[in-house]
């Protein structure tokens, strides 16, 4: 008789454990549900700032430069050119041992 009824007791402390694992697995994945007695507080919506990128004013669709009467001298390339197709001979030596003795 007293194993029955420590069966019984066993048995509702597994689905009680298994209930409140099921509540603690609810509330963890949504904390805002029904089941949470102590939600967290409501996010308050964000705020959009301005932005602060300055706009530039709109440039005239034509320009002329104005032309102020004194001219600048160009400078011009006075050196002569290289020629194109030089050839390059490389010195070769040989360094030749003798034993004297």
């Amino acid at each position: 008789m007293k194993s029955t009824i420590l069966n019984i007791l066993t048995i509702l402390v597994l689905l009680a454990a298994v209930a409140l694992a099921i509540g603690l697995i609810t509330i963890f994945v949504d904390p805002y549900s029904a089941l949470n007695p102590l939600p967290p507080p409501t996010v308050p919506a964000t705020i959009e700032l301005p932005s602060v990128t300055p706009t530039l004013p709109p440039l005239p669709a034509t320009w002329t430069p104005e032309s102020s009467g004194t001219s600048f001298p160009t400078l011009r390339n006075s050196a002569t050119p290289l020629p194109t197709n030089t050839t390059f001979v490389a010195s070769t030596f040989t360094v030749t041992l003798t034993i004297t003795g």
